[in-house]
């Protein structure tokens, strides 16, 4: 019996790049179901055609703005109607905006704490499959090392990693995991790369790193659901194994 058999998980930012990746492995590893949740709609009705044509009624793809409070929990409340349970969060969705600057900070922070709140206390508790939930939480290696001319984008993911640590140092039924990626071949990426910061060679020296498959990173992240323990943070960079770093 596969460890995903009986659970059900969900994945924000889960119409493309990482997000999509994770959803796909899952599906492969045989969970039950799982929802996406993205604000694209051209990436979500993507994402659905292609997941519903090899894994027909396992998938829940939803329209979702996560900074908006209500719109994050009726996807927890979608996923339990359709799913009957909930095992795994994965608060991946992710944005660069130094301009609009709180649009980012509510995006990639304050969604991941509530994110791991509405799980760990609203949700798993009723709902979880089995013993233990999980929630795995999207930081970067810009949480460790800084980039200038992204200095709000650099503060959520130092602050994703504070969270991973504080709610890893607390006993509890849900296992609470951070995951810290290099470059990956994402759109994403290329928005760093087009940031030219004033950093000498900044393009060239990016460029000339190996970004990480969406795919490896999520290989890694099922392995990571399995073995990695509570609390732990996790460097994934250059299609290298994942290695934990301990502070």
């Amino acid at each position: 019996m596969s460890f995903f058999d009986h659970k059900v998980a969900l994945v924000t930012g889960g119409a493309s790049g990482i997000g999509l990746s994770i959803i796909q492995k899952l599906l492969q590893n045989g969970i039950k179901g799982v929802t996406g949740v993205d604000i694209s709609d051209e990436d979500l009705e993507k994402a659905e055609k292609v997941c519903n044509t090899n894994y027909p009624n396992k998938t829940l793809f939803m329209k979702v703005d996560v900074t908006k409070p209500q719109h994050l929990e009726d996807a927890f409340e979608k996923t339990i109607h359709k799913f009957k349970n909930l095992d795994v969060v994965v608060n991946n969705a992710g944005i660069i905006d130094e301009v609009q600057w709180e649009k980012t900070l509510a995006v990639n922070l304050e969604a991941v704490i509530r994110g791991c709140y509405l799980a760990k206390d609203k949700y798993f508790p009723s709902y979880k499959s089995g013993d233990e939930g999980i929630i795995i939480n999207v930081s970067s290696v810009t949480g460790f090392k800084v980039v200038e001319n992204m200095p709000v984008y650099c503060a959520t993911k130092h602050g994703v990693i504070g969270l991973g640590k504080a709610l890893g140092a607390q006993n509890s039924k849900t296992k609470v995991i951070t995951i810290c990626p290099g470059l990956v071949s994402t759109s994403l990426h290329q928005k760093i790369v087009a940031l030219k910061p004033t950093i000498p060679n900044w393009a060239d020296s990016v460029r000339s790193l190996k970004p990480t498959s969406p795919e490896f990173l999520a290989e890694s992240v099922i392995k990571l659901m399995r073995e990695g323990k509570h609390g732990s943070i996790w460097m994934i960079e250059n299609e290298n194994l994942p290695y934990e770093v301990n502070y």
